[in-house]
């Protein structure tokens, strides 16, 4: 019986967890879950137009604005602030999303509850060209019926 006392929570533990951002009882705000900023709990900026405040430590100026995506892997709320700009809280085990940001990479800096401070460099995806198969690779089947024919 003891043995269930104990187990019991732990079986329990992530029902409240429906969300795929969410951790156990604690939800996404509902408000930051469409628009340019996802994922946040909180935010200390005012969303709209918050890609054009940032500015990358290592711009990419040949490409496109993209997404910066931020991922707290701490089971805390963490303080984030990208380059000189407080964003915003993400929550425990979580992922934040900053649509149209200037391609490039970022300085994110992410302050949890206990003081400590994780500092991670961030980019916007690279736009990769597309690349014809190299000459040693094997044909597919495809290929070999489009060439026959």
């Amino acid at each position: 019986m003891r043995f269930l006392l104990v187990l019991f929570p732990f079986l329990f533990a992530t029902a409240a967890a429906t969300d795929e951002n969410a951790f156990g009882p604690f939800e996404v705000n509902p408000s930051l879950t469409e628009g340019e900023v996802t994922g946040f709990r909180q935010l200390f900026v005012e969303a709209g137009g918050l890609s054009n405040k940032l500015s990358p430590e290592k711009p990419r100026t040949d490409e496109p604005n993209g997404e910066l995506v931020i991922e707290n892997t701490a089971t805390a709320f963490a303080k984030v602030t990208v380059g000189d700009v407080l964003v915003g809280v993400l929550g425990p085990l979580t992922t934040g999303r900053i649509q149209g940001a200037k391609a490039g990479s970022y300085k994110v800096q992410m302050e949890l509850p206990n003081g400590y401070t994780k500092t991670v460099v961030v980019g916007t995806p690279a736009i990769q060209p597309p690349q014809a198969p190299a000459a040693d690779e094997e044909a597919s089947p495809a290929d070999v019926e489009e060439e026959a024919q």
